[in-house]
């Protein structure tokens, strides 16, 4: 689930996407693969290509230059991809009821 909001609470313009996603997914056999951590690296490199992508494709179709090369610049400037934020204490709670489910389980 995504939400995309341009704007902080104080109303800058402050362009983030709040997103809740699974611990895992399921494999081609329906089986459920948990993710040991959430790869930040790779979930920074997307969320910078997704939005440039947008942006890319308004700046093609309106043949903006000056546009095209803020885009090149952000690549060039945010080379390890855009900020990526994720509460600490909510993946430990989620990780936590995981065990629990599990415990409870053996104990049934």
């Amino acid at each position: 689930m995504v939400n995309i909001h341009t704007f902080s609470r104080n109303l800058d313009w402050n362009p983030h996407i709040h997103c809740i996603f699974t611990y895992g997914g399921y494999k081609k056999n329906d089986q459920w693969k948990e993710l040991k951590s959430i790869p930040y690296p790779a979930l920074k490199k997307s969320w910078q290509k997704c939005s440039l992508d947008i942006i890319a494709n308004f700046a093609k179709i309106n043949n903006n230059i000056n546009l095209k090369n803020k885009i090149s610049l952000c690549y060039r400037k945010y080379n390890d991809g855009f900020y990526v934020k994720s509460d600490k204490k909510l993946i430990i709670f989620l990780k936590l009821l995981n065990i629990l489910d599990d415990i409870s389980r053996v104990l049934q």
